[in-house]
Parts: C-alpha cells; structure tokens; sequence
C-alpha cells in the first residue's frame, strides 16, 4: 500500500484510515506524526454514524433536529469510542491492511 495525498483524494466517511500529519513542535520544527484517524465531511448527522459522538458539542441542525459532525479528520482510540480532532496538518492517508484470515 502507497500513501494518498490529500490533495488527490479523501477517504470514505468514517473509513478507518492511517493518516501522515505535519506537527509543529515547541521550537517550531516540523516532524510528521502517524496516527489512526478517520474523515468526516461534514454532512454526516450523530444519528446516521456508526459511532458515538455524545461528549462533543457540535452545531445542531433544526431541520433534522441532529448534530452535524464538523469536517475533518479524528483520532481514534481502537478499544473505546473516543475521538480526539486532529489539529495537525494532514497530508497522506493510507487504507489499513486487510485483518489476517485466522481458522
């Protein structure tokens, strides 16, 4: 597997992701970062996603009376649903591997 530029394209909506980010340090170095993350678009309500999102406070939509999940990208913690926003610059993404074929 190749990394993605964001610039060429985005992951699917709430695709799991390994994503290469530009972080700016204390003395103002740049080092890139790798994290799991996942993309959001920014069209996704909290009652259509597949995860829980209760202790954020999104902007709510009178229309469906839901929240919309803000665009970006979100860290992802595999053995709770809690999500941190990425705040580094993301550049590249890549799809995760197939889980092996365990008998």
């Amino acid at each position: 597997m190749e990394w993605i530029s964001v610039k060429d394209r985005l992951p699917e909506n709430e695709t799991r992701v390994l994503i290469c980010a530009n972080r700016k340090t204390h003395k103002g170095e740049i080092k890139q970062v790798r994290a799991l993350a996942m993309y959001e678009d920014g069209t996704m309500h909290t009652d259509d996603s597949g995860f829980s999102w209760e202790d954020h406070d999104f902007e709510h939509d009178n229309e469906t009376d839901d929240y919309v999940i803000p665009e970006g990208w979100w860290e992802q913690s595999m053995y709770c649903e809690e999500f941190g926003a990425v705040d580094d610059f993301v550049t590249h993404w890549m799809p995760l591997p197939d889980v092996p074929v365990v008998y």
